[in-house]
């Protein structure tokens, strides 16, 4: 049995019945996989909901690398221990990216970084994604343990990079999750695994397909590009800002690579910049990982020798601080303009009415950027009643607008922030030498080699931890040594030894590494009257190196306990801005159109169709609702289609019980194997089903089965409402009685095997007949008989009525299997 609940925040707020997570529950035995532990844009979203459920979760599967995907994963890991025992499963651009969109989002909210309010630190986020097992598309990975029989696969969704449409397998349950893919190719990514008019046979007639409504416009790309570059220059020629918010990690990529090279084509002088707390580690992994995106960028990379994220026109900075006046174009993250970079730079650009700013993506319910389409989609007018021909409009509108502002911290607030991190280092010191010392303790002698360096290791684990270590609870001053044995019935200490190899004393490189205390100032993004960047600034042309020293690493800058964090304090500003910019909505969110989306549905033929609710749109494409698609659905061969609603338990169960059916020693003796090509024997089996249960009950009566296999198979009985059936053990046991064998069912022989036209040639040669293969791959026999093989699998032997003709096909049946 199958069961599927779409989870979502169980708080009053919620009443758009947004959902970012899905649970599919198996039964007998009871296993539990959630898909997907996402977050509301702003991370303000009550997580009680998926909290009280990890605790019964068996297996995470991560879909993509947003905030909407897996935004909440690294939290969860923090306050939920007991997540660090759950298995999790995802593609490896989804866990890279997945780090930054985190970092970056985390940081925007307070949740992490130097900021006293901070709950997460850097380590607890790379500790939580490095806990993710990565898969590779078309990776059938068969789960273990408990999980034993479950077999998941992650296939292309073409929507982010790594994004992943799952197929999940379980005994006769085929379930393909499929949530926010893109069908057709982007300038960076190939297009998902289930195409329009074609659908992949990995994914095709599943039990139960389970399916996001978010759509895109259907725009062509060519019509999207044309549109960003020309309001892009109209405003940097009206020396205006452009604004483009965007999703960190993912959705960014390709406005990346898109605009760094239009900037080299068109060689621009003004600013390109991406403004993320993690821009330079984001394309140092988009650089690493060109095998998972589309051909043209692959080409691209062997014909330039470089990455194409390694960018010559795009500066990444950290602070908007570091941005400098006059025309510029800055990416800036956070696609729904609620976390990120882009609020705030939104607050200081929104009153220029040269500015603009271009949305790319439909960021969700109650965000910023929905506020900001509304006003665009009420405002604009189009040129000839086509959605390409939308252009930008000029805003005149009053928001009330609350963002954060940070300030460093001093004096007092700054001590206490200071003392606060050194408690926290020495409580975590002193936790991790109490452990390690327990843990050198109880070990038991082992031989010379291992006692010293068990020695080393507990004599640093009491310089870590002082004299109060041994006190382990109140009006206790001593440490007992009664029940120990060997050399632990002493006093705690050990001599330091002196570890020595055939070079002599060994040394820790770390004893001689000098800290690099430089703190130079970053000079912010100028230019002068030319229009040239000064001496002192970053070139434009100079090529990002992330990672070569800590200085260059902006995730030290995140880090706390990082000389290089400089600590700050939050302060929420609200105030009511007159909005004078310009705004504009361009299509760059990689989803399939709605159109599309019903055509492959309906060629991928689920025998259900489950669809989520959509946490960005009310309706189904423009002019299309959920009854449409159900209508659309219905009327192509789809039997069942439901509608999900937030926390609803639905049976997703086909109605079918699977047996693992047995093949007698009785009837085996029988079996007449044939051997075909290869090593593969076959045989015809003729029995009866005999549904054998335990000892105290008696045999049921069976049926008739005819069918081809080895002596272990399996068979799915449909129709069936008894649970208890599923424990009977179904042998196959001989015919024995007149009525069974005249009741058995008759068939035609079957020719059964895969004919190879060499191994054909081969046989025919051995047996004097003259053969050799012509045009297009067709075997000639003694130049009268022509053997041609179809993409089927399928033979077809021309020649007439000559000997030849029937000594040929002789041969053929020789080659394969009668059944």
């Amino acid at each position: 049995m199958f069961d599927f609940t779409a989870l979502a925040p169980s708080d009053e707020d919620n009443i758009l019945g947004q959902v970012y997570q899905s649970l599919l529950s198996f039964t007998s035995p009871s296993i539990n996989l959630l898909i997907d532990v996402g977050w509301n844009p702003d991370l303000s979203m009550d997580l009680s909901a998926v909290q009280s459920k990890l605790m019964s979760v068996d297996a995470i599967l991560l879909t993509h690398a947003t905030i909407s995907h897996l935004g909440a994963y690294a939290y969860l890991y923090k306050v939920v221990p007991e997540i660090a025992t759950i298995p999790v499963y995802a593609t490896l651009p989804v866990v890279n990216m997945g780090r930054i969109i985190t970092l970056d989002a985390y940081r925007s909210r307070g949740l992490l970084g130097p900021i006293g309010t901070a709950q997460l630190s850097v380590q607890d986020v790379e500790a939580a994604f490095d806990k993710i097992e990565a898969l590779k598309y078309s990776q059938s990975f068969k789960l273990q343990g408990k999980l034993e029989g479950i077999t998941i696969t992650p296939h292309n969704a073409g929507h982010t990079l790594g994004g992943t449409i799952w197929k999940i397998q379980k005994d006769y349950e085929d379930i393909v999750y499929a949530v926010d893919w893109n069908h057709s190719r982007d300038s960076f990514l190939n297009g998902a695994f289930m195409q329009q008019g074609t659908v992949a046979e990995a994914l095709s007639r599943p039990s139960i397909l389970i399916c996001g409504t978010k759509t895109g416009e259907g725009v062509t790309m060519k019509t999207r590009k044309k549109n960003l570059i020309t309001d892009i220059n109209e405003t940097l020629s009206n020396g205006g800002t452009v604004l483009i918010p965007t999703s960190s990690g993912s959705r960014a990529l390709e406005l990346v690579h898109l605009l760094d090279t239009e900037w080299a084509r068109s060689k621009r002088k003004e600013p390109l910049i991406y403004l993320s707390h993690v821009g330079r580690r984001m394309l140092a992994y988009a650089s690493s990982m060109l095998e998972w995106m589309s051909a043209g960028m692959i080409n691209e990379w062997q014909d330039k020798n470089q990455s194409p994220f390694d960018t010559k026109h795009l500066r990444t900075v950290t602070s908007v601080d570091e941005l400098a006046e006059g025309p510029k174009v800055v990416l800036a993250a956070g696609e729904a303009l609620e976390t990120g970079f882009s609020r705030s730079y939104f607050a200081s650009i929104c009153r220029q009415e040269n500015s603009l700013v271009i949305l790319t993506e439909n960021a969700g319910k109650d965000t910023l950027a929905e506020k900001l389409y509304q006003a665009w989609e009420k405002e604009q007018v189009p040129n000839s009643g086509e959605s390409e021909d939308m252009r930008s409009v000029a805003l005149t509108t009053k928001l009330g607008l609350s963002y954060t502002k940070e300030l460093p911290l001093e004096g007092e607030e700054l001590f206490n922030f200071n003392e606060k991190l050194r408690k926290e280092k020495e409580e975590r010191e002193k936790q991790a030498a109490m452990e390690q010392w327990n843990k050198n303790l109880l070990e038991k002698e082992q031989d010379e080699m291992s006692s010293d360096e068990s020695d080393e290791e507990a004599i640093e684990a009491v310089d870590k931890m002082g004299i109060e270590s041994l006190i382990r609870g109140e009006g206790v001053h001593d440490y007992d040594v009664r029940n120990f044995k060997g050399k632990h019935r002493m006093f705690p200490y050990s001599l330091k030894r002196k570890r020595i190899d055939d070079y002599g004393e060994v040394i820790k490189p770390e004893d001689f590494a000098v800290a690099n205390e430089s703190n130079e100032p970053i000079e912010p993004v100028s230019q002068n009257q030319k229009g040239q960047k000064k001496k002192k600034g970053k070139k434009t042309g100079e090529k990002h190196k992330w990672g070569q020293s800590a200085k260059d690493d902006e995730t030290h800058k995140l880090d706390a306990t990082s000389g290089y964090a400089v600590p700050v304090k939050q302060e929420i500003v609200t105030e009511e801005i007159k909005v004078l910019c310009r705004v504009d909505f361009v299509d760059f969110e990689g989803l399939t159109d709605a159109t599309s989306l019903e055509m492959i549905i309906t060629s991928v033929q689920p025998k259900k169709l489950i669809v989520i609710p959509n946490c960005a749109t009310v309706e189904f494409g423009k002019n299309k609702s959920p009854e449409h698609l159900e209508e659309v659905c219905l009327n192509n061969g789809i039997s069942s289609v439901t509608f999900a609603a937030p926390n609803e338990l639905i049976h997703a169960s086909i109605n079918s019980f699977a047996f693992s059916v047995k093949i007698s020693p009785e009837l085996e003796k029988l079996l007449q194997w044939q051997k075909i090509l290869g090593e593969y024997q076959v045989a015809h089996v003729l029995g009866r089903l005999d549904m054998q249960q335990t000892e105290q009950q008696a045999k049921a009566p069976g049926s008739i089965v005819d069918s081809e296999g080895d002596t272990n198979t399996e068979t799915v009985v449909e129709g069936g409402d008894d649970e208890g059936e599923a424990s009977k053990e179904a042998v196959l046991v001989p015919l024995s009685t007149v009525k069974e064998l005249s009741a058995a069912p008759r068939m035609n022989p079957l020719l059964v095997g895969d004919i190879k036209l060499a191994e054909l040639k081969r046989k025919l040669i051995a047996q004097g007949h003259k053969a050799e293969f012509g045009a297009e791959g067709i075997l000639v026999c003694d130049d009268k008989v022509a053997v041609r093989k179809l993409e089927e699998g399928r033979l077809i032997i021309e020649g007439g009525v000559d000997n030849e003709f029937y000594e040929t096909k002789n041969v053929v049946r020789q080659l394969l299997a009668i059944v």
